[in-house]
């Protein structure tokens, strides 16, 4: 080759040693793996008529049993029944806003890959194909590189850049805008998923101690926004409680077990268990988590190295007993904690009437008339406006008077026994403490009371808590405003209470902060650490690999060896990337405490972005480079002719990602044959040998993790972006990609995955953002191959595509994020001038109160006569009504 990119030395030529028949290899054996694991899936799913968790975990709720489209068992019967629901409407009905999104992502990306393979093959390979270049394999015929440097030719490349990004940027902008509307309805209107009282809530966090009970909660948010609160919960640190909790779950559910068990197979009983201990106290301790370490590895090593241990048991009543402690010691961890909330509630009425009294000695001759002057309760009442003030009427009472007239008292401020005045003390009274002074912690004394009564009482209290409000309008207020500026409190949307992580709803703020900076330094360097493995991935080659073991060049030209070298590499990069998700999110939510699965999500979500970004990219530079890098290092200049080698060269490498994740990918996703294998070996014997809490747990259809699913869907965008104009037929296998996701998802968001709760899509603008980072990143790409080619003036305008890009990303957000991030006043103002009273008057005031404080009764397990006669009783028809007697009556 004549150009930089026809150096005669081998280094430059190892970029594209790949070509065609690599790609044949991964597309045949994809081909037939993909319609083998959909046959079975063609076959499974007619198990019980599809109502698997499996293959239909809303088929299996009746409530949404009845609006599901019917979906044949025919082969390819289910793509009808996709293809029937063809409206935005109706999506969204059946899928919730999150799922919507994920959907319309796909469905964009179908759009515009599409555009890019129609133009790619009409314009842009015929016009590479025409290059003066002789390479040596087809593949690379129909790339950039077959074009000599500085060849005109390069104009239709940045010309096609200009139609696509066009079409790319108004499609995304059209999202923009129907997203924002979609998101304002359903902040004013709700969702069916959601709980109608969450519209109205808010989370605050980083409450100080002096407001750390349900009574100065409510007292606060009452004092500034008068009337309008309907109810508050406070959050306690009950970890330990809910770890028990489940622990008890788990053995009644095993007892069910077991009975049934026994039942059906009196001659096997009974059965037997070995015990941690020979004492029972000490195995209990076991169950209660209050084993030490050193007696947990003495343990260890007795029963596993030693092989010896406590004799059997029968296993029953073993477990009864260890189900009795369990309840017993639930039960005092629920008291103690409700008794320390009466008490921090005790002690803050206690702190304010110590001040009522010592302001009272200053202007009363003797603490007795101070203490006769409280206990007969101190009407002080609460002014809200300078213009008010505090009159004495004839009978001595407090009133509040205005120009207008005698105001409305708030009924709350009797909840100490007393009222709260904001303004100044009432004439000649001597006893006033005002509400500002004990919210805002500007009277020391009061404050100092308050904290010091904390400290010793509220060792369970956290500065996290729930407020519900009677209207939208106060509720937006809360969230959008400033509260203190004193205080570091906010107050967020609420989440559902489904979607709360209760057993880390105690942590602060500050504490949470200091171990997310920790994570993120610290993932931040796995993923630098992690491409290195990941880039090996992406370079290995037969020739490298015979390089490293000679004796395997004796098998070259074997189907089966092309194979392994052209498969192998992308399986063991997608299997690497497929597991630091768990790690992300184990970390989210045992070590940086985030207190919501959406925000777990939102996390896992950015940091699996920018690994699979740094994936690409190292993928796409890594291998010749490092092949180089001695070359490199005596000639710097010759790193352009590495790169403009290898961009094209990787090409190869990513089109066997996208068939893998294509055929591969999709015949598994919609096949699940490991949930359906659990569920049928869980069903083998019939629902008779399974209790009442395994057969919840069986049928417990699977949610979605979206910080999991997007990810690898941009990778796939971002591969598209990138080799839209350096290689198009990329862009062939991107469309067919998307196409296939795009009816798979479908399907298992309408069918299969449940929605255990509803964000109303905030993964939206994490999405979109970073799209456009994707899109930018790969017109900088082609902008770099352009300059390395020396096309100076399509660099030029390729350089330009990336700032009008960036532009625009810029001013979508600026003009939608803040528009729907909440509901604007005016809009929430006019949902409250029409109420819904029939939803309003469902509100609860224990609907954000944590399980471990709601479940109060023992667990016990069913038994199977209990079981049968329940069964029995709900299989049994109404009566039938006697139309005759009612016409009569």
């Amino acid at each position: 080759m004549s150009n930089s990119t026809s150096s005669g030395s081998d280094d430059e030529v190892d970029g594209l040693t790949r070509g065609w028949a690599e790609v044949y290899s991964t597309l045949s054996v994809s081909l037939v793996v993909g319609a083998i694991v959909y046959v079975l899936f063609e076959i499974f799913r007619r198990y019980k008529n599809g109502a698997t968790p499996a293959y239909g975990g809303n088929v299996m709720k009746p409530e949404l049993a009845k609006i599901l489209p019917e979906r044949p068992l025919s082969p390819f019967g289910w793509l009808a029944a996709v293809h029937s629901v063809d409206t935005d409407e109706q999506l969204l009905r059946l899928t919730g806003l999150d799922a919507y999104i994920v959907l319309r992502y796909l469905w964009l990306h179908l759009r515009t890959t599409f555009l890019a393979a129609v133009c790619g093959l009409i314009v842009l390979i015929p016009t590479y194909q025409s290059g003066g270049e002789d390479l040596d394999d087809e593949f690379y015929v129909a790339t950039m590189s077959n074009l000599e440097d500085g060849d005109n030719k390069f104009w239709a490349s940045i010309l096609i850049g200009y139609i696509l990004a066009g079409y790319t940027l108004y499609s995304i902008s059209q999202e923009y805008q129907h997203f924002a509307k979609l998101r304002n309805q359903f902040l004013a209107h709700g969702s069916p998923d959601v709980s109608f009282q969450t519209m109205y809530s808010v989370m605050v966090e980083d409450l100080p101690c002096h407001l750390r009970s349900s009574a100065m909660l409510h007292g606060y948010f009452e004092y500034l926004f008068p009337g309008k609160v309907h109810s508050t919960t406070l959050a306690m640190e009950g970890k330990k409680v809910d770890k028990l909790m489940h622990v008890r779950e788990d053995i009644a559910r095993q007892l069910e077990t077991l009975y049934i068990y026994e039942l059906h197979h009196p001659d096997k009983a009974p059965v037997m268990v070995r015990p941690y201990y020979s004492d029972f106290d000490d195995s209990v301790r076991v169950f209660l988590g209050e084993e030490s370490t050193t007696q947990m590895l003495q343990r260890w090593f007795t029963c596993r190295c030693c092989l010896c241990g406590p004799a059997k048991v029968e296993k029953i009543p073993y477990y009864e007993a260890v189900l009795r402690v369990l309840n017993q010691k639930v039960q005092e961890i629920q008291q103690m904690l409700m008794k320390e909330s009466d008490e921090v509630g005790a002690a803050v009425k206690s702190a304010i009437k110590v001040k009522v009294i010592e302001e009272s000695k200053e202007g009363m001759e003797g603490a007795e008339g101070a203490e006769k002057k409280v206990d007969s309760g101190v009407e002080l009442a609460v002014i809200d406006k300078e213009d008010e003030q505090l009159l004495k009427g004839p009978s001595g009472e407090a009133q509040l008077v205005s120009q207008g007239g005698p105001t409305k008292r708030s009924s709350f401020w009797n909840a100490f026994g007393m009222s709260w005045k904001a303004d100044a003390p009432a004439p000649n009274s001597g006893l006033s403490v005002r509400a500002k002074d004990v919210y805002s912690g500007e009277d020391a004394a009061v404050t100092h009371e308050l904290n010091y009564r904390f400290t010793l009482l509220a060792q369970h209290s956290s500065g996290t808590g729930f407020v519900t409000f009677k209207t939208l309008k106060e509720k937006e207020m809360a969230i959008q405003l400033l509260l203190s500026n004193k205080f570091k409190v906010q107050a967020l949307a609420a989440p559902e209470a489904r979607d709360v992580i209760w057993h880390d709803i105690h942590q602060s703020v500050d504490e949470s902060q200091n171990r997310r900076s920790v994570a993120k330094t610290a993932f931040a360097t796995l993923t630098v650490f992690f491409s290195i493995p990941l880039a090996a991935c992406a370079s290995a080659s037969l020739e490298t690999i015979e390089e490293i073991v000679p004796p395997l060049s004796q098998f070259s030209g074997q189907f089966w060896y092309t194979l392994l070298g052209s498969s192998l590499p992308a399986i063991l990069s997608l299997a690497l990337l497929a597991i630091v998700p768990i790690l992300f999110k184990v970390s989210a939510e045992n070590v940086e405490y985030y207190k919501t699965r959406e925000q777990v999500q939102t996390i896992v979500f950015g940091r699996y972005y920018n690994l699979t970004l740094a994936y690409v990219y190292i993928s796409l530079t890594a291998g010749s480079v490092f092949d180089a890098l001695a070359d490199i290092i005596s000639d710097p200049l010759s790193i352009l002719s590495v790169l403009a080698n290898t961009i094209p060269g990787t090409a190869v490498y990513f089109l066997n990602v996208l068939i893998l994740k294509t055929f591969q990918g999709a015949s598994m996703e919609l096949s699940r044959l490991v949930p359906h294998l659990l569920y049928w070996f869980f069903s083998r014997k019939g629902d008779g040998e399974l209790g009442p809490r395994d057969l919840k747990k069986r049928d417990q259809a699977n949610s979605i993790a979206y910080g999991m699913l997007v990810p690898p869907l941009m990778a796939s965008a971002l591969i598209g972006y990138v080799f839209e104009l350096i290689c198009p037929v990329v862009e062939i296998f991107t469309c067919i990609y998307f196409l296939f996701m795009y009816t798979v998802y479908k399907h298992q968001f309408i069918y299969v995955y449940e929605r255990p709760s509803e964000s109303g899509g905030k993964l939206f603008f994490p999405i979109y953002k970073r799209t456009f980072v994707g899109i930018m990143m790969g017109q900088l790409t082609n902008a770099g191959y352009l300059l390395i080619r020396q096309a100076f003036w399509p660099f030029i305008l390729a350089v330009l595509l990336f700032l009008v890009t960036y532009s625009v990303s810029g001013s979508l957000t600026e003009k939608y994020e803040r528009y729907a991030a909440n509901l604007s006043l005016e809009v929430a103002t006019y949902h409250d001038e029409d109420p819904n009273e029939e939803e309003i008057a469902t509100f609860h005031e224990d609907a954000f109160k944590q399980p471990a404080l709601k479940d109060l009764e023992e667990v016990s397990p069913v038994k199977p006569d209990e079981y049968a006669a329940k069964s029995v009783e709900e299989a049994q028809p109404e009566p039938a009504h006697d139309q005759d007697a009612e016409a009569k009556a």
